[in-house]
């Protein structure tokens, strides 16, 4: 089974570039590409894509996560992992990993085949709303280092409920914080997707006139961009290593460092 040319029919359905899409996720378009012509990426990266694109599976037994639902079918069927794997070709712990959503696409395409040959992507019903699918908490453990170097930060114009960013004062979507002034010390943006160039130029602005004396923005690095060239010369930039999981605006996906609680 291809997952990835399933997904790279709908995302050109949808008209969105890999540009765009690896820009929305906060991955490099050449990740959503290897997933799309070689089945290579891990299962939380395709469900994450998956998600954007507002895709859900059909053709194989409903449950909770693609996994959950493989394992329902095996056992539908009367097959042991044992079985499965032969079948498929892979391991039995590889459809173990399978099965609790921890394993490669490529090794997921595999299964597949023979689980589920008639598996197949459709349009969720249900369609979330663009400021759903545009916002993403900044994980906690990225908050904890931006505080061990900034210390207390004073504003977040782009706060939510859920937020894990501990700011004396926030700026909420109603509050609009592009209208806003941004008076403080220290500034903390993780701004809408959507919107990243408007709160550069906003970040800036507020810097150069000294209103805010200290802006780290959290975005992703695009150097062919007009905001990007027109603030390099001012900024201190720092490359991330390391990928984040950022949460969704629904839910706090992990647990909020102890220091952090009220």
């Amino acid at each position: 089974m291809d997952i990835g040319s399933l997904i790279r029919s709908e995302r050109k359905g949808n008209g969105k570039t890999l540009v765009q899409v690896g820009d929305a996720l906060a991955i490099s378009h050449k990740s959503v590409w290897e997933l799309e012509k070689q089945n290579r990426g891990t299962r939380k990266g395709l469900e994450r894509l998956c998600d954007f694109l507002e895709l859900e599976w059909v053709g194989i037994t409903p449950g909770r996560s693609l996994g959950s639902r493989i394992r329902a079918e095996r056992l539908r069927r009367g097959w042991t992992q044992e079985m499965l794997a032969y079948k498929a070709g892979v391991s039995r712990p590889a459809v173990s990993r399978v099965e609790a959503d921890r394993a490669y696409v490529s090794t997921l395409c595999a299964v597949l085949e023979i689980i589920a040959p008639d598996l197949r992507p459709r349009k969720t019903v249900n369609r979330r709303p663009v400021k759903f699918r545009d916002i993403r908490l900044t994980p906690p453990e990225f908050v904890e280092q931006v505080v061990s170097v900034l210390g207390k930060i004073e504003l977040d114009p782009c706060g939510h409920t859920n937020s894990f960013v501990p700011a004396t004062h926030q700026f909420y979507e109603e509050d609009n914080g592009l209208s806003q002034a941004w008076n403080a010390q220290t500034v903390f943006v993780n701004p809408p997707y959507s919107m990243a160039a408007k709160f550069m130029r906003k970040a800036h602005a507020a810097w150069r006139s000294g209103a805010a004396k200290c802006v780290l923005l959290l975005i992703t690095l695009r150097t062919y961009s007009k905001s990007f060239h027109d603030m390099a010369a001012d900024a201190d930039m720092i490359f991330l290593r390391d990928r984040y999981d950022f949460g969704l605006p629904s839910k706090r996906s992990c647990q909020i460092p102890h220091h952090f609680r009220a």
